[in-house]
């Protein structure tokens, strides 16, 4: 439970947040107000200018998609500090990188110029905003109605900040851009782990991925060379990855009887909110290639007397059937690390037959770069999701060798998915002691003497 005692003359406002905000360590006459450090940018953006975004972790990057909006927007420039009015308590606040010139945001994101002043280094700037400290002080002045609370720029200024020499600011930047260096070299180069065993297993199989041509986007076809009336499948089908599989061993249908079934899951609608029979269930959310995240579980109501039906058995094979089209496809198989157990109707699950066919033989070939491309050509694409019809992953041509060959498979799959998991562990990590570090080197910095 959560308890302060405060005098009645120290409260700005009737608010229960107010009571919770953390405060800077330093002496209060040493802060400067950002109204000080900041001047408010009200420069109309041209037409041409892209439109702007702040994700929940302060990264400001350039909208996906067309300009659509209506209204005037406004330029921020490089080093500009952003807010989204109604997310800024969410975290959605951050600095304009050195590497885009211009962005254009609605009256919805006050932007500010912090170069004019000169007091903040824009590096230093990113880093004070992601401190604990700042974003509990930003949470405290969201006002209004529940769901739609603001953080208004006038208030905003109002908000008194420690700010050290540019000298200790270099230091602490400098600090933390090489221990994020470091981290982001071991990721890049694990990145490359799972692609290579890729390479390997295709070796194995005998998979010949040597397309005829790489078919550009513009292209002509004839008629008889049409297998579905799809652009995607065409280019696909004329680039050689067509209904017959070259490789070294006996192929099959995935969904024939004597290699796996194709299951569906739960349909969710508003009758099966979680109730007295609330079952933990996977979305799209939690299934990653190789990788089951359970770091978020929801529960959905099913039925004892249906339940069987749609419950995960050790060793189901989890395949993507809605999301991007770059995630659609993706396998990973179910170790059984919950109990009682299912899944959305977004998710297949694929259970192998019986003893020929190897579970994790079968999740390390329909993540490899054959099965991906065969799977994502057959896609049904609207504008913002791709699904693979059951049919499609029932017809995948998947060669069936050996039990020596699949388990050997199955070992460079797992042997990468491991080697990936530990340093992608380590390296975050290493990230997030990064970032703890920072936030307490910019709390703690000592403030520059004004004259």
């Amino acid at each position: 439970m959560y308890s302060k005692v405060t005098r009645f003359a120290e409260l700005k406002r009737w608010d229960v947040k107010q009571l919770r905000t953390l405060s800077w360590p330093q002496e209060s006459s040493l802060l400067e107000p950002l109204a000080c450090l900041a001047v408010r940018r009200s420069e109309p953006a041209l037409s041409t200018v892209p439109l702007g975004s702040i994700s929940f972790d302060g990264n400001v990057t350039v909208r996906a998609g067309d300009r659509l909006i209506q209204g005037r927007t406004y330029l921020a420039r490089s080093g500009d500090l952003v807010f989204s009015k109604i997310d800024a308590r969410n975290g959605a606040i951050g600095i304009v990188p050195p590497s885009i010139d211009q962005l254009a945001f609605s009256t919805e994101y006050p932007i500010f110029d912090l170069t004019s002043v000169g007091a903040f280094l824009p590096q230093y700037a990113a880093l004070l905003l992601r401190t604990p400290i700042f974003l509990s002080q930003l949470e405290g002045l969201a006002a209004g109605h529940s769901g739609r609370k603001r953080v208004t720029p006038e208030d905003f200024l109002k908000l008194c900040v420690p700010v050290p020499d540019q000298e200790v600011q270099r230091s602490i930047v400098a600090e933390y851009e090489e221990k994020l260096a470091s981290a982001m070299q071991r990721i890049a180069a694990v990145e490359k782990v799972v692609p290579q065993s890729m390479v390997e297993i295709q070796d194995v199989l005998g998979i010949s991925m040597d397309l005829q041509r790489s078919v550009d986007t513009r292209f002509t076809a004839q008629l008889s060379q049409l297998s579905t009336w799809s652009v995607r499948r065409t280019r696909s089908d004329l680039s050689g990855l067509s209904d017959e599989l070259r490789c070294a061993f006996p192929v099959r249908r995935l969904g024939d009887r004597t290699v796996a079934m194709i299951l569906r899951g739960v349909s969710k609608s508003p009758r099966n909110r979680p109730n007295q029979n609330a079952r933990p269930y996977l979305r799209v959310a939690n299934l990653q290639a190789g990788f089951i995240d359970l770091s978020d579980i929801r529960t959905i109501d099913v039925p004892e007397d249906t339940f069987e039906s749609v419950r995960l058995h050790l060793h189901d094979v989890l395949v993507c059937r809605n999301n991007s089209l770059e995630l659609v496809g993706k396998a990973a198989l179910w170790r059984g690390q919950i109990e009682e157990c299912t899944h959305d109707d977004h998710i297949f699950r694929v259970r192998a037959a019986g003893g020929d066919v190897s579970p994790g033989y079968l999740e390390a070939y329909i993540n490899t770069p054959y099965a991906q491309a065969w799977l994502q050509s057959r896609a049904q694409v609207t504008t913002n999701l791709a699904g693979i019809p059951g049919s499609a992953l029932a017809n995948l041509p998947s060669p069936i060798p050996d039990r020596a060959v699949q388990l050997k498979v199955e070992s460079l799959y797992q042997t990468a998915l491991d080697t990936y998991a530990a340093t992608i562990d380590q390296a975050y990590q290493a990230l997030q002691e990064a970032r703890s570090l920072a936030a307490a080197n910019v709390s703690n910095a000592r403030p520059r003497t004004l004259r």
